[in-house]
């Protein structure tokens, strides 16, 4: 994570519960067409698993490479 994010983050533990919720909503609602419009899920396209849209590449591999430890800027490379 960058710099910013964890500062956020430390911000964003400061506030009442109440805030935290409404600012989850609020992200929530950013986050969830950028998530439609990015994941795909298609019968008979990598067995019907999550994929990048328009690419063959499936979630559960990013998120096996992030589990490994890769950088971001490694999985971007490869």
């Amino acid at each position: 994570m960058t710099a910013f994010v964890d500062r956020t983050i430390q911000e964003v533990r400061l506030l009442p519960r109440a805030e935290q919720e409404a600012l989850f909503r609020a992200l929530l609602e950013i986050v969830t067409p950028i998530k439609e419009n990015i994941i795909r899920r298609s019968p008979g396209v990598i067995g019907g698993r999550a994929r990048i849209r328009d690419l063959r590449i499936p979630v559960s591999l990013i998120v096996s490479w992030y589990n490994a430890g890769w950088s971001d800027q490694n999985i971007l490379d490869n």
